[in-house]
């Protein structure tokens, strides 16, 4: 049974209520990553070339770019990604110091994007 990906939203929601900047920053991540794998699955499903930039590619950016390029009918998600991959670098990576407040509307709008886009797309 593969691992469901939508719980992975469910989880970035309920950390979003947390109480601290690591709540806060772990549901910006886990945002970016139930949206990363809802789509990159359905865009493989859809055209198999994908396959080679979403599951042993170059990285996650440029699965995005490559799937902005394709004739996949999610194609327009592809912006989504590289914004909320953007949020999800700067929560795991950022050594700059962000006020518990960034890091609250960081991780609400990171969890607002990716559902609303996966709803729109029919994903979850």
């Amino acid at each position: 049974m593969t691992f469901d990906f939508a719980a992975y939203l469910d989880l970035a929601d309920q950390l979003a209520t947390g109480q601290s900047e690591s709540c806060y920053r772990s549901a910006t991540s886990r945002a970016y990553y139930a949206f990363y794998h809802l789509v990159g699955r359905a865009a493989v499903r859809q055209d198999p070339n994908l396959s080679a930039f979403f599951y042993s590619g170059p990285g996650h950016g440029k699965f995005f770019s490559e799937l902005q390029k394709s004739s996949c009918a999610l194609k327009g998600l592809a912006q989504t990604g590289h914004t909320l991959r953007g949020y999800r670098n700067q929560a795991d990576y950022d050594k700059k110091h962000m006020t518990i407040a960034q890091a609250q509307n960081q991780a609400e709008l990171a969890c607002e994007l990716a559902r609303q886009q996966l709803k729109k797309y029919r994903l979850v």
